[in-house]
């Protein structure tokens, strides 16, 4: 699906993790399960990486879903840490 933004529904991804979200705080895999950390993790790496092209996106920053981390993080990565030498 990356590369390929048409073949997502990018408003009903949105609404059903909005409809997902848990009062006291996090995101459910459904409307009636209890919120998780990988659950929560995935809906706002979804809802980052499917805003990358909105004029004013929730997220600042967006996600490399190649490296799970934002292109800040991503950048500092490969200007710190080097690879060993062969």
């Amino acid at each position: 699906i990356l590369g390929h933004p048409e073949l997502v529904n990018a408003p009903a991804n949105a609404r059903f993790l909005f409809e997902c979200q848990f009062k006291f705080g996090g995101i459910r895999k459904d409307r009636e399960a209890f919120p998780d950390p990988y659950h929560t993790y995935l809906g706002l790496a979804s809802l980052c990486i499917l805003s990358k092209n909105e004029s004013n996106p929730p997220f600042p920053d967006d996600l490399d879903p190649r490296w799970n981390a934002t292109s800040t993080t991503k950048g500092w990565i490969e200007n710190h840490l080097h690879r060993p030498k062969e």
